[in-house]
């Protein structure tokens, strides 16, 4: 609410039920215990997804952080960052600000120093190694992979590397998703 924000205080609503989450995870870990595995095992929740809201604006990334922490922390062992573009080409979220790549270099700073597992999800224009290009937006055409879809305005343009430059020790893994081609 806006009084909580107020008080620097926001609650961190999940967008699954928690407690069957909890319940799996810890029959999960009792199985991988019961077979010797050493409890290997990492559970971690997602910030975003296709259509998913990026971090609200306004609001900040302690304030953000210690949310998720109070929210998901006893639960899980981190969290990925998974924020995407949106079907609408004119949506908000079709662009990261600067200050939502930086929340998000802050919280995996504040996570990793508190223990915690951050990794990152980018679609494969996101994070690009094959270009040195950057782009804030998330609804680019890339005429160059027209032998794929013509169609497709949704790529983007190493928009993650900000993260990576700014905040390298924060993030301790990268699995690109590669949905963008015929991988």
């Amino acid at each position: 609410t806006d009084n909580n924000k107020e008080k620097g205080k926001i609650e961190c609503v999940p967008t699954f039920d928690l407690r069957i989450t909890q319940d799996i995870i810890s029959r999960l870990d009792q199985e991988e215990e019961e077979e010797g595995l050493g409890g290997e095992c990492i559970h971690l929740v997602s910030f975003g997804g296709w259509n998913g809201p990026h971090l609200p604006h306004k609001v900040d990334p302690t304030v953000l952080y210690q949310s998720w922490k109070r929210s998901f922390g006893d639960i899980f062992d981190g969290f990925d960052w998974d924020l995407e573009g949106h079907d609408d080409l004119d949506s908000p979220t079709n662009v990261f600000t600067v200050d939502c790549l930086d929340w998000m270099g802050q919280m995996s700073a504040m996570a990793k120093k508190d223990g915690y597992i951050v990794g990152m999800a980018p679609p494969q224009s996101y994070l690009d190694i094959h270009s040195n290009n950057f782009s804030r937006y998330l609804n680019l055409t890339d005429n160059t992979r027209t032998e794929w879809h013509s169609d497709f305005h949704y790529y983007g343009s190493n928009s993650y590397a900000y993260l990576l430059s700014k905040y390298p020790s924060s993030i301790d893994f990268v699995s690109i998703q590669f949905y963008e081609s015929y991988s």
